[in-house]
Formats: structure tokens, sequence, C-alpha cells
């Protein structure tokens, strides 16, 4: 594996020998130094993070972070969790089944996105509060103050579920004694109207609240021809409460309350081989299907943050209840029958989907304000969750290919399904409860060498109750089905200042995700289970080195890394020859190799250029069994629909058996092997009381395997570019106004592939919004 990793890290490494060479920083006299910091702060200002629990600027924590100020998010118009992939490196983003939002970092992500057990793989928390459920991501950001990336496993302060890396969104926090606020108005393409406010209020001396609302409506930038309704439109709706009650000078207790509401259509999920062109006549995006979709989504958080500063370490508490909402339907062969034959396609609808989730998470640490011996920072740390889910789902299947779906008994009969048009049914109840305890420090051994070492202990428990229609007079099993883990897990790194503004740091991480069970399994009857009731948990050992410099008087900063992860047992969804038997398995071992580089360039105090590069090479280096859902429908067909054989009959189950493969050397899904994006930033303050600002921002996304059986008939996605325009003027009596284009030459570039392993396992894409021109206004105050 090392060889490989040198390979694909030459070229950084190079670079870091290049900038440790660089004739500056550490080697000139005092006054020299000031002036250095001077220029930093006047043409790249430090950004203040978060990640080590602790604030540390960005430049100073060894490790691959993007950090990005409202400022920046602003300019660059980022309103959602997608559109953050624009400015973090390594950062996929996409939507399982169409409205469940995944998070892919260095191609570690959340492959076993059809079940509710099953973990992700990117931790995301608001102000360092852990978000439980991947559907709080649905909403825009509200009133944000910066959002940290945190780039590759994070074994030891933030621990399970963040393999892949972690996000923390910092909300625009309450403020003491000070009244301010902003009023925003925004109309666009397909008449988007968006309303945003927030208002900061003291009251007295020791109390401060801050609201902050959003409301948005946008009609459908495609359409459903065959029924004529609207899809991807908005109707959302959101607002935050804050109260800041500060006692004491060292005592802060944070309570915040907050909602998301949105109540849609649903999002356009294009047939992969749905016939109808993509884009009518009038360039207006269009799909074809004979069902409808809705979808519904509530999201509430309410949370306290109690922070107390003792004189030699600061105690942090952060406590919260989560609650989400989801009830949904759709089309889920994703076509017409009127235009697709029903001897190809099988025509399938969700008739109910319906989830609630509830979660409760608490978590204490102690920091270290006074270094311990003199030299040593420490981090100490306990985190429960548990979480709790309820989950109705119905699938009508047009058994008999008439077009229409027939009533159906919804008792089984004799172990098989019931008779009629049902495709499945399922009511099922997992829970999951993980604690953990964690520890880090870092000793400083000299003035320019520091190394620190973490460790974290997880015991994990995921059970799950389940009742379909196997289990209704059939004896199959209706216990509790229970996976329980223990871990332990860690950090360990070593980092040396080669000069003012320059730092080299090498890092090995262990991280872990827990492993959970399958609302459905084989039963080994006449062929092999590929999916079992439970299965496994996740590790990753990350290797990664890197340098981060600022040069040039401060005008360049060249953030760099290499990294290779050694990735055992990752989780994803299979078929097994069995019908109706989808599920989570495991592939033993896979391997990815990557670079990276974020670099900024000042050319003046007035205009900045940013790009960021990442580069993946990912292989399954295990062998492993598995069953594409594609391939086992096709080796079915002749014996269901022409010879009209039960699907749970052992010659299907055989032929579906036939097709089992080895995924030994496929590429791992959502990572693709270059991506990159490069942007200009132009701002510009006028003797006449108003400011000019400008950005411009390219993104590209390379192609990639959707899945991790490379199909080439559906897995190949191919890449897309990108193009987003922003300028606007600012006014010294707090107007600022602007125009923003999203997308401008309209490319219908694909941000998620998916292919559903249960149900007639259709395949769908979702785009990127087409071309969107938004004017905004902004009041200050």
């Amino acid at each position: 594996m090392w060889g490989h990793v040198m390979n694909w890290t030459k070229w950084p490494l190079l670079s870091c020998a290049a900038l440790i060479s660089y004739p500056c920083a550490g080697q000139q006299v005092t006054a020299q130094a000031a002036t250095t910091d001077a220029a930093q702060d006047e043409y790249i200002p430090e950004v203040v993070v978060t990640a080590e629990k602790r604030e540390t600027g960005l430049q100073k924590v060894p490790q691959a972070i993007t950090a990005l100020t409202s400022d920046a998010l602003l300019a660059n118009n980022i309103n959602t969790f997608q559109d953050l992939s624009a400015l973090a490196p390594g950062l996929t983003v996409g939507n399982a089944e169409g409205e469940r939002t995944t998070i892919s970092i260095r191609g570690v992500g959340q492959e076993a996105n059809q079940n509710d057990v099953a973990a992700p793989s990117v931790s995301y928390h608001q102000d360092g509060v852990y978000i439980v459920s991947p559907f709080a991501l649905g909403g825009n950001f509200l009133d944000v103050g910066r959002v940290e990336v945190l780039r590759g496993p994070q074994g030891t302060l933030f621990g399970q579920n963040s393999t892949g890396g972690a996000i923390n969104l910092v909300t625009a926090a309450p403020k003491l004694g000070r009244t301010e606020g902003y009023v925003d108005a925004a109309y666009g393409s397909f008449d988007y109207r968006n309303l945003r406010s927030a208002v900061n209020l003291p009251i007295g001396q020791t109390i401060a609240i801050r609201a902050a609302g959003s409301w948005l409506k946008q009609d459908g930038t495609a359409t459903n021809v065959a029924l004529h309704q609207a899809l991807d439109q908005r109707d959302d709706a959101a607002w935050r409460f804050q109260l800041l009650w500060a006692p004491a000078d060292n005592l802060r207790i944070d309570l915040t309350a907050q909602q998301f509401r949105s109540d849609t259509n649903g999002p356009a999920r294009f047939g992969l081989f749905d016939p109808t062109p993509r884009r009518a006549a009038d360039g207006h995006r269009q799909l074809s299907q004979d069902s409808p979709s809705r979808l519904f989504l509530r999201s509430q958080l309410y949370s306290a943050v109690v922070t107390w500063d003792l004189p030699v370490f600061t105690v942090k508490y952060l406590g919260s209840h989560q609650r989400e909402d989801v009830r949904k339907y759709r089309d889920n062969d994703f076509s017409n029958v009127a235009v697709v034959s029903p001897l190809t396609v099988e025509r399938s609808f969700y008739e109910r989907q319906d989830q609630a989730h509830r979660s409760y998470t608490s978590e204490l640490n102690l920091v270290s304000r006074q270094s311990l011996f003199g030299s040593v920072d420490w981090v100490l740390g306990a985190f429960w969750f548990q979480q709790k889910i309820e989950a109705h789902s119905l699938e009508r299947v047009d058994r008999n290919r008439n077009g229409v779906f027939d009533p159906f008994n919804p008792i089984a009969n004799n172990g098989l399904p019931p008779a009629g048009d049902i495709g499945f049914q399922s009511d099922f109840f997992p829970e999951r409860r993980s604690y953990s305890f964690y520890g880090q420090a870092t000793w400083h051994a000299t003035e320019r060498l520091r190394v620190t070492g973490g460790l974290r202990y997880t015991d994990d428990r995921a059970t799950n109750r389940n009742f379909n229609f196997f289990t209704l007079s059939t004896g199959r099993p209706t216990a509790d089905i229970t996976s329980q883990a223990t871990a332990v897990t860690g950090r360990a790194a070593v980092e040396f200042e080669l000069g003012r503004g320059r730092m080299a740091y090498a890092s090995y991480t262990r991280g872990f995700k827990p492993g959970g069970n399958n609302l459905t399994f084989g039963i080994a009857d006449v062929a092999e289970d590929l999916v079992l009731r439970t299965f496994r948990p996740e590790h990753i050992d990350a290797y990664e080195l890197g340098l981060k410099a600022d040069l040039l008087d401060g005008r360049l900063r060249a953030n760099l890394a290499g990294f290779g992860y050694d990735y055992r047992d990752l989780q994803y969804m299979t078929s097994d020859p069995r019908n109706r038997s989808s599920g989570v398995a495991n592939i033993p071992r896979s391997r990815i190799l990557g670079a990276e580089a974020e670099l900024t360039f000042a050319a003046s105090r007035d205009l900045r250029f940013q790009t960021g590069l990442t580069f993946l090479d990912s292989r399954i280096s295990g062998h492993v069994r598995a069953l594409d859902s594609i391939d086992a429908v096709a080796a079915e067909r002749d014996l269901v629909v022409n010879r009209r054989l039960s699907i749970f009959a052992p010659a299907v189950t055989l032929a579906r058996a036939a097709v089992i493969e080895d995924l030994y050397g496929n590429q791992l899904a959502k990572t693709p092997r270059f991506s990159a994006t490069a942007g200009a930033n132009w701002n510009h303050r006028f003797d006449t009381g108003l400011s000019g600002y400008a950005s411009a921002l390219v993104i590209r996304r390379g192609a990639m395997q959707a899945r991790v059986f490379n199909n080439p008939a559906i897995d190949h996605v191919p890449g897309y570019t990108q193009v987003n325009l922003t300028g606007g003027i600012r006014f010294d009596s707090g107007w600022d106004l602007s125009l923003s284009v999203q997308n401008l030459f309209d490319r219908d570039g694909i941000s998620t592939r998916f292919t559903d392993v249960f149900g007639v396992n259709a395949t769908f894409d979702q785009l990127i919004p087409p071309r969107t021109v938004i004017a905004r206004a902004r009041y200050s105050f």
C-alpha cells in the first residue's frame, strides 16, 4: 500500500519541500516578522475554528480543514449542504432516495443509505451539538457564522460516525449589549421568492436573544408531464430562537430552539430509462411518471450549551432533543408504462413511507486553560446519544403487468408474500444507544515541535423490531434483532513549525462506524446468504502528511495534504439470491489514496484568487461476493415474466445466485479521480461611501461510479462543470444590493445517481439546479 501512497502523494510532498525551502519567515529579523504578521491580517485573515474542542487558528491545527466564514458563504451564494462541495475539496453531497442528504469526504460516505439503522460516515454538528438524523440536513442555511469541514477520520474528539470527517456549522450567536440585525429579500428565476431576517436584542447586562427566520418558495424547475405535476419546487420555512444568559464573567448558558419545515411535491427523479427527453422544446426540464409524488419534512432541534471557565480548565456541557417527521409517497419505477413497455418495467408505487425520528444527545468535556506541567494541553470528554425511529412503508407493484394496482391481501401465505399487487409492507422500530469516553493531549516538546495523542472508547448497541407480511402467520421471528460493538479509536500526530507561518504535520488516525441490523435478510434455502441479520462495523486506518504555509508576506496561503486509507468492512447495499431480501453487507478490505491542495492568493487588498484540488484513487482490495440488483432482475426476467414463476420459486433464486460476482478491484462509489474548484473574489471600497464586490466560481466534479458494483450500464456518472457568478454594491447606510447567477451555462450535471435495492430496483438521476438568476436586497442595522 505504501508504494501507492508515495506515488499518489509525491506531488504534494515535492511541493512541501519547495515551500519548506522558501527563504522567508523564521530566518528573518523580528521587525520583518511583525510586518509579515500585519500583512497576513491584511491580505488573508486567519479564521478561528473549534476542530479540537477549543478555539484555534485554522493554520495551527494539524489536519485538513476548510473553514468558510459568513462573508465567504454570502460572496459565493452558498446556501445548502449541496452548495458546500463548491468550496470544500474532497466533499461530495448527494441524496439517497431523493430526500435523505448523504455526504462523502475523500470517498468515505454512506453506502448503506437505505437502512435507517446504518450510521452516516460524516458527522454533522451545530454549535458543537451532534445532529443525529440525515433528514436534518435538508434545509437552507439560516443565520450562519461559519462552517468548518474537517477532512479525514475524527477518531478521538468526534468519534463514531466520522470515519470520513465532520462538519460543524456555527450559528451567529447572541451578543451582549448590542442591537443589530438584518432583513433580506430576494426574487429570481422560476418565481424564486425568499425572505430572511435576524435580530439581536440585549436584555440588561447579562441576557441577549437572537431570532432568525427564513421563508422560501419557488416554482418547480421540472415537470412530470404525465400528471402535469411540478417537481423540484420549494415551499420551506425555518426559524431559530437563541437565548444567551451570562450571569458571571466565566459562565455562559446558550439555549436554542429551531424548526425547519418543507412541504413539496418532492424532487425530480429522472428515471435512467425514461425515454422522455430531459429538456422540453422550451428548455424546461421534464420527465414522465405515472404515479404522483409528495414529500413533507419537519425537523426540530432544542439544545442547551453551558460553558464554565474555571482557573485550570473549561467545563462544557452540550445537550439536545431532536425530532424529525417525514411523510412521502412516490413513483418507484421512475417511468410511465404508457410510454415504456410493462414487460420491461414493473410498475411500482410507494403508497406510504412515513418516519418519525426522536433523538437525545449529551456531551461533557473538559478543556485545559493552563498547560499541564507547563507544556501539555489536554481535552477530556464523555458522550451519549439515543435514537428511536418509527417507520412504516407500503409498496404497490403491478404483478400481472396490466397497468393498474389490483387489491391485495395483507396477510402472507405459507411464508410467501400475499397475492395481489403488493411489493412490500413493513412496520419497523429501530433504536440505537451509544456512549463513549475520550481524551486527547498535545505536548509542546519544544517551541517548534508538538506531539498529539488521543484515545476514544465507544460502546454501541442497535436493536430493530420489524413487522412485515413475512411475520404475519408465518412463524418467522418478530423478536428484536440486536447488534453490539465496542471499539477503541484514536489519533497520533506530530507537527513541526518550519518557520513563521509554516507548519508540517504527519498523523495516524483510526476511525470507527458501528454496525447494525437488516430489515430483510436471506434464509439460505437453496442458495447462499449474502444479506445477514446483522452487519459489521467499519474501521479506517488513515495516514496523512500535510503542510500549511503562509508565504509572500501573507499574500499566498498553501495547504497541502497527501493521505492513504486502509478501509475495512465498508458497509454497502446489496441484493440476496432470495427475492425481497436486500440489505447491508460488508466489503472486507478497500483502500483509498489521495492528495489535496487549497491555495489562496491575494493579488491585492481587493482581489483574491482561490483554488481547491482533489485527486483520489480507490479500489476494493479484498475479495467479496455480491449480487447487483440490476443483474438479479435481468437473470430472473424470463422465469418471472414469460414462464410466470413466483419470484420465490427455487429456480428464480438459483437464477439470481448464478450472477453473483466478485467485486475485487472495483472502484469505490463517489470517488471521482479529480475534482477542482477555482474562484476569484473582488471587493473594493470607493471614496463615495459605497463598496463594490464580485465573485466568480468554477466547479469541476470528475466522473465517478455511483455504486461499488461498477455496472457499466448504470454506474458510470459523467463529470460536469458549473460556473457561478455574483456581484453587488454595499452602502455605508447598511444597504446591500446583489445579483447572482447559479449554473451560468445551464448544465444538467448529475448530482446523484441512485439505484433502489428494494422494490423493482429502478435507477434515477437527480440534477444540479438549472440556471437560476437571483436579485437580492439586504439591509443591515
